[in-house]
Parts: structure tokens; C-alpha cells; sequence
């Protein structure tokens, strides 16, 4: 456990949808199931009855009505899908533009803390994208077992690639997770590094030997900087919102 002190994670968007949708499928096959087990039963009572004008409708309306709640469950599992991609795309631009500084740009979270460059680099904790990728270069070849690299960006901003060798955890989930630093350094990456200079600070006060890159992600690929995704060559590419939102089918 990273932080003494209790914590509620949050738990990842794609986690709560998915088990949503896995209950309107089991929904849908309960109901699939019960429609076609109450027809057949229909069926026999009437042929042993012999009131089977009664009977067939009944069973008709009952496979009817498991039929209209089986579509319905469909429908709904089509719209959880279409709305947590709409949802995803919608995390993702607002975490690429919400630590921005640039003239013309809007911050959408007040209090976020927003650390410069220049302030970045002179932080105690901050660590060079140079004296990154030579510490990275050791634990890629098994030279370094005491040191971590983590992603601490939102799913979709991993999706988009990351750091080889690093391990992704989000940061509202960092203090529940059973992440072991005990004698190891963890060095965080986040978009540019606010997010990462910010969680660096309070490990530290909690004992623990963490760096945070200075510049993040987006100084990393401006420098040509190795990255799992090879088609990320330039910032454009990392902030490729727009060719995101057509492969999802988003206007």
C-alpha cells in the first residue's frame, strides 16, 4: 500500500461499463432462454389440454414479451458501447488540454497545479528526459532491478503509448495499489509533467525514492525518444484527437 492513510480508488470507466454490459448480456440470455422455454411449454399444455387456442396465445404473448425485453437488453448494450467510446474520447481531450498553458488554451480543472518547465527542471525531484532513457536503457537490459518506470496517464492516454518497460497505473488509482516500492526508486511519467511532479512530491514525504521526467511525455517524443507506438514521431501525432474521434466514429 503507497499511502498510509485510507483512500477510495477510482474505479477505471472501461471496468464499471463492462460489468454493466456483462449483466444486460446475461439479461438478454436469461430472457432468450425463458422466451423459448415458455413457448414450448405453451406448446405442450394446449396439445394435453386441449384448450390449445388459449394456451397458444398465452404462450405467444409471453415469448412476445421476452422478446421485446431481449431487444431492449440489445439496445442497451449497443448504446453502453457507443457511449463509453464517446466517453473515452471525451477523458482524453479534456486531459490533453487541461494541463495546458499555451496562449488561447483553457485549464478545466482551477485547481490543478500547473508547474513550468523551467520549474521542472530546477525541482529537486525532476530527472532528464537524458538521464531518463540512460536509466531506462539499464533496467531494459536487466542491468537495474531496483528502479520502476510508471505511467501514472488515463487509459486512453496509455493506449496511445507509453515508455517500453513502463507499467501503467492511474493516478487515482495509486493509492490502492499494491505497486511494492520498498528499497526501489519509481520514476513517473504523465503527459508533460504536472501530474508526475505533483504524485513524485508526496512520495517523497511518504520515504519513498521517486523522480519524476521532466517534461513528461511530450518533451520524450519532440526529442525522437523510443516509444511503443512507432507512428508517435511528434506532438501532433500524441494529440491526434481528431484522427482518434473518426476511427471511433465520433463527429
Amino acid at each position: 500500500m503507497l499511502f498510509a492513510n485510507p483512500a477510495f480508488a477510482i474505479p477505471s470507466p472501461e471496468l464499471v461499463i463492462g460489468s454493466i454490459s456483462s449483466v444486460s448480456q446475461l439479461v438478454a440470455l436469461g430472457a432468450a432462454t425463458l422466451g423459448g422455454g415458455a413457448a414450448a411449454v405453451g406448446v405442450r399444455a394446449s396439445a394435453r389440454a386441449g384448450n390449445g387456442n388459449r394456451s397458444a396465445k398465452m404462450a405467444l404473448r409471453v415469448a412476445a414479451g421476452l422478446f421485446v425485453v431481449f431487444t431492449l437488453s440489445v439496445g442497451l448494450n449497443i448504446f453502453q458501447f457507443v457511449d463509453q467510446r464517446q466517453q473515452d474520447q471525451v477523458r482524453l481531450q479534456a486531459t490533453l488540454t487541461r494541463p495546458a498553458v499555451t496562449s488561447g488554451t483553457r485549464i478545466l480543472d482551477r485547481n490543478l497545479k500547473v508547474t513550468s518547465l523551467a520549474a521542472q527542471t530546477e525541482h529537486g525531484l525532476g530527472i532528464s528526459t537524458t538521464d531518463a532513457a540512460a536509466l531506462l536503457a539499464q533496467v531494459r537490459k536487466g542491468e537495474r532491478s531496483d528502479v520502476v518506470f510508471l505511467d501514472i496517464r488515463e487509459t486512453s492516454e496509455n493506449e496511445m503509448g507509453t515508455l517500453p518497460g513502463a507499467r501503467h497505473i492511474r493516478f487515482p488509482d495509486l493509492a490502492q495499489s499494491d505497486i511494492d516500492l520498498a528499497g526501489k526508486q519509481a520514476v513517473l511519467l504523465c503527459h508533460n509533467g504536472n501530474r508526475s511532479s505533483e504524485t513524485c512530491e508526496k512520495f517523497a514525504r511518504l520515504g519513498i525514492d521517486c523522480r519524476f521526467i521532466v517534461g513528461g511525455i511530450e518533451k520524450w517524443i519532440v526529442e525522437g525518444r523510443s516509444f511503443t507506438d512507432k507512428t508517435v514521431r511528434s506532438l501532433s501525432d500524441l494529440r491526434a484527437i481528431r484522427r482518434i474521434m473518426t476511427d471511433l466514429g465520433v463527429s
